[in-house]
């Protein structure tokens, strides 16, 4: 059995209206997502990520997905222990899409650790 820790954090309210039209350009608008790239380490002699703390345990399951060109951190996925996953999710994700994200980074690398 895996078990999922879910944090959600929710934009900001806006306060100002959008118009139809800039609304029918925002509907289809396309962003496109990346893995964060590991940076050497040359304390651990390694790659590592970043996590924020909310990983434990080094796994090739973890991954943080960032927007491309911002690297606006939106999905933070990562192991705490053993059978014990994190996950992070930030708009504009939905719960549903992160948690399909993780269920498939787990069970695509089964027998890879």
């Amino acid at each position: 059995f895996f078990f999922f820790f879910l944090m959600i954090r929710r934009p900001p309210r806006s306060t100002h209206c959008i118009s139809s039209a800039a609304s029918d350009v925002y509907k289809r608008q396309v962003i496109t997502f990346t893995s964060k790239d590991p940076v050497w380490s040359r304390k651990n002699h390694s790659y590592v990520l970043d996590f924020k703390g909310k990983v434990a345990k080094a796994s090739v399951k973890n991954f943080v997905l960032v927007e491309k060109g911002s690297n606006k951190e939106c999905v933070i996925f990562g192991k705490i222990d053993d059978n014990l996953y994190s996950l992070t999710v930030m708009s504009p994700f939905s719960l549903f899409q992160a948690f399909a994200l993780a269920i498939s980074s787990v069970a695509f690398k089964i027998g890879c650790e």
